[in-house]
């Protein structure tokens, strides 16, 4: 019998999240089981409970971790926010796309249908995504409904953009300063 090597190695809980957030994505949280992220990792689940306590616990962490991963990336990167409103809303499309930043959006959404406690999570994931968005283009003088609208178009559009363009990288930056300097526009 041959044993997989990865088996006597430890994984990290980065690791965990990660496996298991793409698990969540393709099968929700009834189809997400340890067994089964213990296998796709090539380990034992053992490992699993040096990391959570349950299953409960890694949805609360696979929570965070989107949240974090998916999000934090763009919003708290300092040297992102330090550029002028128009290239920060530029280059955060490009990070939004290149980084497929979206990739497990509508699995939250679903989720979150179901679950009160992930429908506030994703809730307040939305407010500082548009809040992203509303900074730029109030920087670039907008106001009032024009600058709800503009906020809002912007962080819906950077969502479903692969599902629009797939993973077609020139399509999505053949559009993508036509599109913002269409919400740019006074």
């Amino acid at each position: 019998m041959v044993v997989s090597v990865r088996k006597d190695k430890r994984v990290t809980r980065e690791e965990w999240l990660a496996k298991g957030l793409e698990i969540f994505a393709s099968s929700g949280a009834a189809g997400l089981r340890v067994e089964n992220l213990a296998k796709a990792l090539d380990i034992s689940k053992s490992g699993f409970y040096c990391h959570f306590k349950s299953k409960e616990d890694l949805l609360d962490h696979i929570l965070g971790y989107w949240s974090r991963e998916y999000t934090e990336t763009i919003t708290g990167d300092q040297e992102l926010l330090n550029l002028p409103a128009y290239d920060r809303l530029l280059v955060s499309m490009d990070k939004i796309f290149e980084l497929n930043l979206s990739e497990y959006d509508a699995a939250m959404d679903i989720w979150s249908r179901g679950d009160a406690r992930v429908a506030q999570k994703r809730k307040k994931v939305m407010a500082v995504r548009v809040k992203f968005f509303r900074d730029a283009f109030e920087e670039l003088g907008f106001e009032g409904d024009e600058l709800e609208m503009r906020a809002r178009i912007c962080a819906v559009y950077q969502m479903a953009e692969r599902q629009v363009f797939g993973a077609n990288k020139k399509d999505s930056e053949r559009y993508r300063e036509r599109r913002l300097n269409m919400l740019a526009a006074k």
